[in-house]
């Protein structure tokens, strides 16, 4: 067993063209933009959440109540069971800092800093490409950031920093044990500004204007050699898959959709069924 995803000869061949095909891409690419979703994490240690089996394994509490995960990462919970939603929030925010980021995130940082520019695209809430060194404004978060609170309500739209040292949880029942955090202006419960399931109510003004930071950075970079790289994005939230098709069209090259399950796309996309890390390893090894 290859407990560290060294990349094998005997499960590299059948990928090996494409393999070359997305290192010569990056090789000759002025320009690089990523997109990560949820396998991207995978190779850190950080578990698949979509699998109800693989969420219930983590979290057993979640099994004896029959949550989900879309049910607990829902706006809704908040308001149905605010302890074990803060609970699995603060859960998760351990789970992430306990975890490195994987080799792949420090190979796609020399990368980047390889190119003239690059950007970075992701519905992760880890942080990892922050603490790999990728600069922050060049990181849209699309889901936002745990890093700010805002109202449950919302009562308005302001956000806030969280000091998370002040909240605690029980780790066999998933709840907080620390009273939850409260809005600074009407005092009713607070939660992270993420986006979740089932969420009318999160206020995305700081992801939108990342967002048109990012369209003026898209559009700068017309004309120039782009390579196109999206990892561990799944087609049940598709938010990062549809864009990268759409910034892959913009650019006129490939998109290197590097996806262990669901790599498939349209003409125009390169598909690469492995791990995230053990794709990235192999196409470094290529570009040495």
């Amino acid at each position: 067993m290859n407990d560290d995803n060294t990349p094998q000869p005997w499960a590299l061949d059948a990928h090996r063209e494409s393999l070359i095909w997305a290192a010569n891409i990056i090789e000759k690419a002025d320009v690089l933009l990523i997109g990560a979703g949820a396998g991207m994490s995978v190779d850190s240690g950080v578990p698949y959440f979509r699998s109800k089996r693989g969420f219930w394994k983590t979290y057993p509490p979640a099994e004896k109540l029959g949550v989900n995960y879309a049910d607990i990462a829902s706006g809704p919970w908040f308001h149905q069971d605010p302890a074990m939603s803060w609970g699995f929030i603060l859960h998760c925010k351990r789970l992430f800092e306990q975890h490195e980021p994987h080799e792949g995130y420090h190979i796609l940082k020399r990368w980047a800093d390889s190119k003239e520019t690059s950007w970075v695209y992701t519905s992760n809430v880890d942080r990892y490409f922050h603490r790999v060194g990728f600069q922050p404004e060049r990181i849209t978060e699309i889901h936002g950031s745990d890093l700010r609170l805002q109202c449950t309500v919302p009562c308005c739209r302001e956000t806030w920093d969280v000091d998370w040292s002040t909240l605690d949880m029980d780790e066999d029942t998933l709840q907080l044990t620390t009273p939850p955090p409260r809005c600074p202006y009407c005092n009713e419960l607070a939660r992270p500004n993420v986006l979740m399931f089932c969420d009318q109510r999160w206020i995305g003004d700081a992801t939108r204007e990342q967002e048109n930071r990012m369209t003026t950075w898209l559009n700068a970079q017309r004309g120039k050699s782009v390579a196109v790289i999206e990892l561990g994005a799944g087609t049940i939230v598709p938010n990062v898959r549809f864009q990268f098709e759409r910034y892959a069209r913009a650019y006129g090259t490939r998109l290197i959709r590097i996806n262990l399950s669901e790599p498939q796309g349209n003409e125009d996309t390169l598909g690469i069924a492995l791990p995230a890390l053990t794709s990235l390893r192999a196409m470094n090894q290529l570009l040495l």
